[in-house]
């Protein structure tokens, strides 16, 4: 035997010795008083409690108050003198302003974007640029306000600033037809930027060298207002931010915002899409009408989407609030919380769920749930193929468990109601329910198996090999 072979036994007689299992969890459990087992050699299972409920902070978007950093105040009594109509025949721009300001439901010019709903709350001067009077984004913008529209220059020069510092600002870009601006380095605190129409706003720090620093980018509010022309579009790659505002309750982004190769840290997102990829988000709350993640961590979060998928991702300490069709693939989740999909079955493939709780309907394939708890909530079915439970609860709500494949459950509970008994505990054809011993008292049985599932039999949803 070698000397990595003799300390491999070693550390193996000292984790015996101390009770543990190789994942510091104890090896030996207590039974509840009069149930009529030996010792477990597991852990026991977690109790049938929902977790508590985390409210997250809620944020609204609104530009920033120049007084606060001595700029002036603007007198709104008198608003500002407009610029006159454009001349018979000239169409340009007032086809332009009727498309900002004819959608039901968006800010109009005098509040520039304002929606956080507060009276209060600090507004920007009414008027506009001239109507032929087009100006580039300021690459430097200090406790000031700007309104550019439509495009500098000819679409396919594009617009693109190598470095910007925007502080105590308030920028309005907006364009009636499609409109990119890139910056590649932003120094950025305390900033306001509304997107109105189809511009697409890039802060791209993806080409930085080796080593560099994150750009300081702090306190950023972002709000985005489709018009007849199209929906504006935010993208963020290769930075670092904390404090992050994008659409609020009362206004989400009316656009798709992607986060790629980022941090963002203490963040409230609620858009109509969020793209994701190797990009960690804390602290907050991410809502989107479609989610799609690849590679992310999420930690810390209260989730809700309408058809979310995340794949090759870890969730950590989070809440899926609210959720209508959910696929999770190849991604690990620990102390977190699912709540039941309105939707299609949520559908679990090669996850490791852990110390965590689901309600609803759940289809599970080749994943393991490991000291968690099942149907806390409300009524909850469990359809899974090739899966296995440790130190789970089967609590009051689990209606239903429907077994294919090999699933070993060792070290369970069930809690005794009349809507969980033996008849909701089936296996499909050519499967067997392995493992125990299980604190369930016969309704899954250690050596006699469970009966086979009268048809018809639950529908087993393909998940896309793809992923």
């Amino acid at each position: 035997m070698n000397a990595r072979a003799w300390l491999a036994a070693i550390g193996a007689l000292a984790q015996l010795a101390l009770g543990c299992d190789q994942v510091g969890e104890p090896l030996v459990g207590h039974n509840p008083p009069g149930v009529p087992f030996p010792r477990l050699m597991c852990g026991p299972a977690p109790e049938c409690n929902p977790p508590e409920q985390v409210e997250r902070a809620r944020f609204t978007v609104h530009p920033v108050d120049r007084q606060l950093c001595g700029g002036p105040s603007p007198d709104y009594s008198e608003p500002c003198e407009q610029p006159p109509p454009p001349p018979p025949g000239d169409a340009g721009a007032g086809s332009r302003d009727a498309a900002a300001d004819g959608d039901a439901g968006v800010p109009s010019d005098g509040e520039f974007g304002d929606i956080s709903g507060d009276p209060n709350a600090p507004v920007l001067p009414p008027c506009e640029p001239e109507p032929d009077r087009v100006l580039p984004l300021p690459a430097t913008l200090g406790c000031a306000d700007f309104v550019s529209v439509d495009a500098p220059g000819p679409l396919s020069a594009g617009e693109r600033l190598p470095q910007a510092e925007w502080l105590d600002a308030n920028l309005r870009i907006e364009s009636s037809v499609p409109r990119v601006v890139v910056i590649e380095r932003l120094t950025l605190a305390n900033a306001y930027v509304e997107l109105r129409g189809p511009v697409t706003l890039r802060i791209d720090a993806s080409g930085r060298a080796p080593g560099t620093p994150f750009d300081e980018i702090e306190g950023l509010r972002v709000s985005g207002v489709a018009t007849a022309a199209g929906a504006p579009r935010l993208e963020l790659e290769g930075v670092k931010i904390k404090n992050i505002v994008i659409g609020d309750d009362a206004h989400p982004f009316e656009g798709a915002v992607s986060l790629r190769s980022s941090e963002l840290l203490e963040v409230g997102v609620i858009a109509r899409a969020v793209e994701l990829e190797s990009t960690r988000v804390e602290q907050g709350r991410l809502h989107a009408q479609i989610l799609t993640a690849a590679g992310v961590v999420l930690s810390d979060l209260e989730i809700e989407s309408e058809r979310a998928v995340l794949s090759a991702s870890v969730v950590r300490k989070s809440q899926l609030k609210r959720c209508g069709e959910l696929t999770l693939v190849t991604t690990r989740i620990r102390e977190s919380e699912v709540a039941e999909c309105s939707g299609s079955p949520a559908r679990f493939y090669k996850v490791q769920f852990v110390d965590g709780a689901i309600n609803g309907v759940i289809e599970a394939d080749g994943s393991s749930f490991i000291g968690s708890t099942f149907g806390t909530r409300g009524p909850t079915e469990l359809r899974v193929f090739g899966t296995s439970f440790e130190r789970a609860s089967f609590c009051a709500g689990v209606e239903r468990l429907v077994a294919s494949g090999d699933v070993p459950i060792r070290c369970s509970m069930c809690e005794l109601v009349e809507t969980f008994t033996a008849d909701a505990v089936c296996v499909l054809a050519n499967s067997e329910i392995k493992g125990g011993p299980n604190l369930c008292l016969g309704l899954l049985p250690d050596d006699e198996p469970p009966k086979v599932c009268e048809l018809p039999w639950p529908e087993f949803h393909a998940v896309d090999e793809r992923f």
